[in-house]
């Protein structure tokens, strides 16, 4: 799980595995597999650090966070990370 913290200063559980992608809108949005939308107040590369360290944790390594993150890099179109079609 994944702690956030919500504008209203509560904290949230997220399950990682639930999320389709993140955006920073400026606030980051998770933007979950059944359509929810949570706005925290972690920055998306916050948020992607604790993705990280979630997945080596779980013995997991996020191959295609890295992919996206280096595909949206080298396009430098905005900052949002969405995982390959199926995953998330």
């Amino acid at each position: 799980m994944l702690k956030l913290t919500k504008l209203d200063h509560r904290m949230v559980a997220i399950n990682p595995t639930l999320v389709a992608w993140l955006e920073e809108t400026p606030d980051t949005v998770l933007c979950m597999v059944g359509g929810q939308r949570i706005i925290v107040r972690e920055k998306v590369d916050e948020v992607i650090a604790q993705f990280v360290a979630f997945y080596e944790r779980v013995g997991r390594a996020p191959v295609a966070l890295h992919e996206q993150e280096a595909a949206a890099a080298l396009h430098d179109t905005r900052s949002s990370v969405r995982p390959p079609h199926g995953e998330g």
